[in-house]
């Protein structure tokens, strides 16, 4: 299968003024190899795979030469085929800052690097992983002198392995998809200056102008004198209070009575003979024995070890053999790449609903059951839709959230809500 860019050229709306042109290119892979730590005088340019794992580094550069002169980068993605593995865990992403040779390089003579511009997670072999290099790739066409290119490494006890461009089995090389903003044409000649119009009616009489200001306020007059207060009226008479009466006197106390004298105790009894013991009771039943106690509760389980890196399933691709029905959606946990949609030519499409894209490259392929009858205006399709806010890019200028075709329909996942469609 020929992978085509996952970005396409857009089309571009001029009005009034030069726009630049967005357009798709490659930057080929022009050397790729890796570095091993136990064997530091080896070179493996020629190898089939670059090994990334503990001790081992892997080197990839372009060739960024066909891009046009003054060109700048919309958006650029280093993509990779992960074809093996046996520890999943995260790859760092780091420019190289001093020439190498693919064909003679080795641990020993390793190249400079810088700091890591990427780490991304692996967990599945045989996919894909895309990396933003945008502002990388710009300093290369803005420094071409300083295109090195780039250093993958792990973090951890990662272990996997990546095509090179020298594997002709699964032949998925490295490559830099780009989307670049072409430089802006000249501007058009000045258009004719059009003739003076015809001088318009007169306009209407303006209106009257303001009032004029209020004259000055007359002084004051004087304030005429007080006249004479009115005589005060008299008091009436206030009513007279009456007489309080004498307080009578009080009573004298009574005597207390006598306190009675105490009577004499009486004299206490002789105390009585000690009573015969009685014989002795006869030994008690032994009791019966104890219930056993309740059994304690069971420790916590301990934490499950780490899960091997995800492998092919089957000689069969990892295809799901069912044939689905319309309005399927796909498990964000099936492991399946291939998938069969019941597309009868009653009935419009059949609808398949992708997983979540919050898998960093994840392939998917959506293949029609049935196949379109001869003479047939509309055929058998299918019709795959994204789930919340994912979208779907590669098919047109912007990003859509569903797709419909009587071909299978192939995507690959970034990880961050968008499938790629590639044929």
């Amino acid at each position: 299968m020929t992978i085509r860019s996952f970005f396409k050229a857009l089309p571009v709306l001029v009005v009034g003024a030069t726009v630049p042109a967005l357009l798709a290119i490659d930057a080929p892979v022009s050397g790729d190899t890796y570095l091993s730590a136990s064997s530091p005088a080896s070179n493996f340019g020629a190898a089939a795979s670059v090994n990334i794992a503990p001790g081992t580094s892997g080197l990839v550069q372009f060739d960024v030469s066909s891009f046009p002169p003054g060109t700048t980068v919309s958006v650029a993605y280093l993509r990779i085929f992960v074809n093996a593995g046996t520890a999943a865990g995260t790859l760092t992403f780091s420019p190289v800052t001093s020439p190498w040779n693919e064909s003679a390089v080795t641990f020993g003579t390793a190249p400079t690097t810088g700091s890591p511009i990427a780490a991304i997670p692996v967990s599945t072999a045989k996919t894909f992983l895309l990396v933003d290099v945008t502002s990388l790739v710009n300093s290369w066409l803005a420094s071409p002198g300083s295109n090195f290119g780039i250093q993958i490494a792990t973090t951890g006890g990662t272990t996997v392995s990546i095509d090179s461009r020298e594997n002709t089995t699964t032949s998925h090389p490295p490559s830099v998809e780009v989307t670049v903003v072409g430089p802006s044409g000249a501007a058009g000649p000045t258009g004719a200056v059009g003739p003076t119009g015809a001088t318009g009616p007169s306009g209407p009489t303006g209106v009257a102008g303001p009032k004029g200001p209020t004259g000055p306020t007359g002084a004051v007059g004087p304030t005429g004198a007080t006249g004479a207060s009115g005589p005060q009226g008299a008091a009436g008479l206030a009513g007279a209070a009456g007489a309080t009466g004498p307080t009578g006197p009080v009573g004298a106390t009574g005597p207390s009575g006598a306190t009675g004298a105490q009577g004499l105790a009486g004299a206490g009894g002789a105390i009585g003979p000690r009573g015969a013991s009685g014989p002795a009771g006869a030994a008690g039943a032994t009791g019966a024995q104890g219930l056993a106690g309740a059994i304690g509760p069971t420790g916590a389980t301990g934490a499950a070890g780490p899960s091997g890196i995800n492998g092919p399933t089957s000689n069969q691709f990892n295809l799901d053999t069912t044939i689905h029905a319309s309005g399927y959606v796909i498990p964000d946990t099936d492991p399946y790449i291939y998938y069969l949609a019941n597309n009868p030519l009653a009935g419009g499409p059949a609808n398949l609903t992708l997983p979540h894209a919050n898998v960093n490259g994840k392939v998917l392929i959506a293949i029609p059951a049935n196949a379109s009858p001869v003479g047939s205006p509309d055929g058998n399709r299918i019709q795959v839709l994204v789930q919340g806010s994912d979208t779907i890019l590669g098919s047109a200028p912007t990003a859509v959230t569903f797709l419909e075709s009587q071909r299978p329909i192939c995507l690959t996942s970034d990880g961050s809500g968008h499938w790629f469609l590639f044929q």
